[in-house]
């Protein structure tokens, strides 16, 4: 009574919420999960990792190990403690750890300005004139890559549930997979020669 009850394990209930996710969440999303588990796990080593451990204190040891012993960069850190914070966060809703106990009301998540660069033209022209043997899993990547290119940067998970039904001649129109919102692009020509490469070969539906 007077020490109270033991702390639950955070390591436990990380191997339930995998479970879990492998029950509801997208393949994507599942292996992000696994992926930032396992970074915890080969940092607890063969410890437990208690719910009452993860203070402000450990969360800036653990920045500190990604940093240096996986070489993550600011915005992967960030990515990852929004992973655990999101963890926590069910589990608070599970009545298993305090809400007021959350190290991340205290613990600020840092992110970075990222520069990205963007194909050029003559570049996208190098990869679509790339000598591939034709119906290899290379020459259809290649093929699916430009044509998302062309098609206004479509999602990868887009163009893989189209069908010959989305497509009216002119326009692409479907939902998208990611937002459930609706995509109408207009294939210009260069699309238009890499659909009516593979319209022969199957079947419409």
């Amino acid at each position: 009574a007077v020490v109270g009850e033991a702390s639950p394990s955070f390591l436990k209930f990380l191997d339930r919420f995998i479970i879990a996710q492998e029950k509801k969440a997208k393949i994507g999303t599942q292996n992000a999960v696994k992926a930032v588990i396992a970074k915890i796990k080969e940092y607890v080593g063969t410890n437990d990792l208690l719910f009452d451990d993860l203070t402000v204190s450990w969360l800036k040891g653990y920045e500190t190990y990604m940093r240096k012993h996986f070489k993550n960069s600011t915005n992967t850190v960030h990515a990852n403690f929004k992973v655990i914070r999101r963890i926590l966060n069910d589990a608070i809703n599970e009545d298993l750890f305090p809400f007021e106990k959350n190290p991340f009301h205290r613990f600020k998540m840092k992110t970075e300005q990222t520069h990205i660069e963007y194909m050029t033209d003559t570049e996208l022209k190098a990869i679509e004139a790339l000598q591939l043997t034709l119906g290899s899993k290379m020459d259809i990547h290649r093929d699916m890559y430009v044509f998302a290119a062309y098609a206004g940067g479509i999602r990868i998970s887009d163009i893989l549930q189209m069908r010959w039904k989305n497509f009216d001649g002119e326009k692409i129109n479907m939902q998208a997979k990611k937002t459930g919102g609706v995509i109408s692009v207009k294939v210009p020509k260069a699309g238009l020669v890499i659909l009516e490469k593979y319209k022969p070969q199957y079947k419409i539906e």
